[in-house]
């Protein structure tokens, strides 16, 4: 086996989080990270290590055995390469969309199978792993949810965008955008569609039978994702048993006023937090709860890097 993993994309905050995870897991030797343009020659901090970002147009491929892609284009640009030279890869975007599994670790990683694994988006992966453990004891028949998203959704120009504008608006200076199509210091913006399209049909590939019903709205913050979630059980669930259910999967269940939020409990952590577990009134089967998780360590990061091992262990 050929014990080595590759970062495509390594520069973006998908690939410095993928970098900083393995590098905590104890990923020491043959992790390689690339990038294109601009970034090749820069440095990634990665635990308490610095890595050097190498060109991924010179790359060989044939010297690693999982390719993990951090960019959507980038994975356009080489994802064949690197699967014809004999690597397994994970990533998302058009190059993993069609046949290829759409994998949650710790939701299905008996799909884990063939040389191209699809992640899903990082809201689906957050809803996934939380509503795994319910899923598994009472089954699901129906999720509807409204959820806040941070603003590393758009990468780091989204981060600089926010920066930018709070900035200007605590300095009393009009602000400008170029990111989003309005001012999203301080506001809260509605999705156009797109994104809650995706994560319906995500959700409902990840939970076979389930109806889903989404609403997203982009929030002035950093890292982390909020969702305010109301289930639809196939039967009675008491919230002892729900409650239960999480802490054995190790979804951490908040006991505190005003927790867990985006900026606490959601951001910098590889643990998905769960609070207001309450049964919906209206419905004989109902449940509702409140989900935060890190959109980028924990809802793309981790489950990248958990598919990868599973790869090297039992299928590579």
């Amino acid at each position: 086996m050929k014990a080595h993993l590759a970062i495509v994309g390594a520069k973006s905050l998908i690939g410095e989080a993928i970098a900083d995870g393995l590098v905590r897991r104890g990923w020491k030797e043959g992790l390689h990270l690339l990038d294109a343009g601009d970034a090749v020659g820069d440095m990634v901090e990665a635990g308490r290590r610095s890595l050097a970002v190498d060109d991924v147009a010179g790359f060989d491929f044939s010297r690693t055995a999982v390719v993990l892609f951090a960019d959507e284009s980038l994975a356009a640009a080489y994802a064949d390469k690197a699967q014809t030279a004999g690597c397994a890869v994970i990533g998302f975007g058009a190059a993993f969309e069609g046949d290829v599994p759409l994998v949650v670790a710790e939701l299905n990683p008996e799909a884990i199978a063939g040389r191209r694994i699809a992640v899903p988006g990082n809201t689906a992966t957050l809803l996934a792993v939380a509503l795994a453990p319910l899923a598994r004891v009472a089954g699901l028949q129906r999720l509807n949810l409204f959820g806040c998203e941070a603003v590393t959704e758009q990468g780091q120009d989204g981060v600089e965008e926010l920066g930018r504008q709070s900035a200007d608006l605590l300095g009393f200076r009009k602000v400008q955008q170029r990111v989003f199509p309005a001012q999203i210091a301080f506001n809260l913006l509605p999705d156009d569609g797109v994104s809650e399209l995706r994560l319906v049909g995500e959700l409902e590939r990840l939970f076979p039978g389930a109806s889903v019903n989404a609403t997203l709205a982009q929030a002035p913050v950093f890292f982390g994702s909020t969702f305010a979630v109301h289930l639809e059980m196939s039967e009675a669930l008491s919230l002892e048993q729900a409650a239960t259910a999480l802490r054995a999967a190790g979804v951490v269940l908040a006991e505190k006023p005003g927790a867990p939020s985006a900026v606490g409990e959601g951001s910098g952590s590889d643990q998905i937090h769960v609070g207001r577990l309450r049964p919906d009134p209206s419905h004989s089967h109902g449940l509702d709860l409140w989900i935060v998780g890190d959109n980028i360590r924990r809802g793309i990061a981790l489950n990248s890097i958990q598919i990868a091992e599973i790869l090297l262990k039992e299928h590579l």
